[in-house]
């Protein structure tokens, strides 16, 4: 919803590995050696306005 519907962008970041998901594709990419986040983040760009977003659209 966030990404087909509204044209955001998703972005998680755990570990050594980082997932982006964006309009023009979708990934995984891993850290360079040594870099690690004991953790989790998550990143959304939401955007702020978008007249043709229907959420009914993604309701089931």
């Amino acid at each position: 919803m966030l990404v087909d519907g509204m044209g955001g962008q998703y972005m998680m970041v755990s570990g050594d590995t980082v997932y982006v998901k964006t309009k023009a594709g979708s990934g995984y990419f891993e850290l360079p050696y040594g870099i690690r986040f004991e953790g989790t983040i998550v990143a959304l760009r939401i955007p702020y306005w978008n007249e043709d977003f229907e959420y009914v659209n993604y309701i089931e």
